[in-house]
């Protein structure tokens, strides 16, 4: 990845941010991607998931739920967003020029999670 895309990502990296209440947050870029991070971004992805995705069945859900570990694993650029004390709490993967995925726990998509997640997107991802 070259040219603003890959700008964009490394600002994105290992970026602090702070909520009105003082609370920190950490955008952080994954490569190390460990069973244990895997399995707490399909929680994230869960959640999110349930909260939003009201056309979907609970039986489609599970059989989506299956693929997501691997989706987790290969995509390119996987950026958590870490709580300072709950851990992450939303996740986005870029392929190319693609955000591909962007999740947000449901309990975060409020004032916290939800309007840092979509800052950055808005800032970083799609902006040259």
């Amino acid at each position: 990845m070259t040219g603003w895309k890959h700008h964009a990502i490394m600002r994105l990296k290992n970026k602090l941010l702070f909520t009105e209440d003082g609370v920190k947050m950490k955008v952080i870029g994954v490569a190390d991607r460990t069973p244990l991070l895997i399995k707490q971004l399909l929680e994230v992805w869960e959640s999110a998931v349930g909260a939003t995705h009201l056309f979907l069945s609970e039986n489609e859900i599970e059989n989506i739920k299956k693929y997501v570990p691997q989706a987790l694993s290969e995509v390119p650029h996987l950026l958590v967003l870490n709580h300072e004390n709950q851990g992450p709490i939303g996740f986005m993967g870029i392929a190319e020029q693609h955000l591909e995925m962007l999740f947000v726990a449901d309990e975060e998509r409020g004032e916290r999670g939800w309007k840092g997640a979509a800052s950055i997107r808005n800032r970083a991802i799609f902006r040259p």
